[in-house]
This record gives C-alpha cells, sequence and structure tokens, in this order.
C-alpha cells in the first residue's frame, strides 16, 4: 500500500487491516523529510509493535517513480472532492495520482461526505492556500537570489487519477459525487 502526506482516514485505515489480521506493507510517500519522520512515527505507533504483519517504508515524492512499482494500491486522504471528481489534496497529490495512473495502480481517495463539495475547481492556483515561503528558502541550498516564491499547501487531482472513493456511503466512483451531494442536500431541505 502507497500512500502519501499525513491522512487520519489512511491512518486509521491501515490499523485496521492490521487488527484483521492483514499482512501487508506500507509505503509512505512524503513531501518532506520532517513530515516523513513525523507520519512514519504516527504509524507505527498506531499499529503498535511491528510484529512482521507491517512493514514501512519512508520515501520522499522524488522517489514516487521508483517505488510505485512496488505498489498494489495508492491510498490518498482528502481536504475536498468536487462535483466533477477532482481530488483537493496536499501538494503532489496530483503527482502521485499521475504516477498510479502510467504504472495501472489503483488510486483510492478515503474521504467523508461532508467534504464534498458542489463547485468545480480545475487547478490549484485560483483557490488556494500559500504556506511560509521562507520555509521552501530554509529547506533549499540555493546561493542565487530568488525573486518570488510560492508555496503552495493543496494541489488538484484529476478525476482520471482516482479509481474509487470510499466514505461513509460505501465505495462509490467519483462520478458518483454529484449524486450523493444531491442526496444530501434532499435530505436536508426535508429536515
Amino acid at each position: 500500500i502507497l500512500t502519501y502526506g499525513r491522512s487520519t482516514l489512511v491512518q486509521k485505515l491501515l490499523v485496521a487491516a492490521k487488527d484483521a489480521g492483514k499482512r501487508f506493507r506500507v509505503i509512505l510517500v512524503t513531501g518532506s523529510e520532517a513530515e516523513g519522520t513525523t507520519t512514519a512515527d504516527e504509524v507505527t505507533e498506531m499499529l503498535g509493535p511491528l510484529d512482521g504483519a507491517v512493514d514501512c517504508t519512508v520515501v520522499s515524492i522524488g522517489s514516487i517513480g521508483y517505488v510505485m512499482r512496488s505498489a498494489s494500491k495508492v491510498f490518498l486522504g482528502a481536504q475536498c472532492i468536487f462535483s466533477n471528481g477532482s481530488l483537493l489534496g496536499r501538494v503532489g497529490t496530483a503527482v502521485v495520482g499521475l504516477m498510479a495512473r502510467q504504472a495501472n495502480v489503483p488510486v483510492i481517495a478515503l474521504c467523508e461526505t461532508i467534504k464534498f463539495s458542489e463547485r468545480v475547481q480545475l487547478d490549484a492556483f485560483v483557490f488556494n492556500e500559500l504556506a511560509d515561503p521562507e520555509a521552501m528558502l530554509r529547506a533549499g541550498k540555493t546561493t542565487r537570489p530568488i525573486r518570488r516564491v510560492c508555496n503552495l499547501v493543496y494541489d488538484v487531482a484529476p478525476p482520471e487519477y482516482i479509481t474509487m472513493v470510499i466514505s461513509e456511503v460505501g465505495q462509490i466512483p467519483v462520478t458518483s459525487i454529484p449524486v450523493v451531494i444531491r442526496e444530501y442536500n434532499n435530505v436536508m431541505s426535508t429536515h
């Protein structure tokens, strides 16, 4: 199982799989070394003693092309899933989705229905949050002066990168997101 970034839903899924007696390998892909250490610590703490049932490996996103060949599934958390099926996730999510698609590895998004949105978003530039640009400068070792730094927080993965969405309503294709939103709105309007 390959996962990217930090998602409590993905972590809970891994714990549930281990508790069910499943044996699996986890590849944690991270955007930064500090995040990787934190995520790995959280996952291994949640999974308990790694008695051979689970093997965790942490790699940076720069290694995604190499490690994707080892994955049989990709699990991604989501900040939001838009009505067109695009997934808003941590910056780098689209790269993970693209590499999975090229390797024919299914991408499964875990997202609560409360995070389904009627909005449509095609890119990560129009509506996004900016992180501290100085963090990027501190992480790099550049000697050249940099005029502007854009440190985006989120990324938009297009619907063709997402194989399935798992939420409290079950397993659904991204094409069913508008139906779930419509039904939710119908239920809310009758109350």
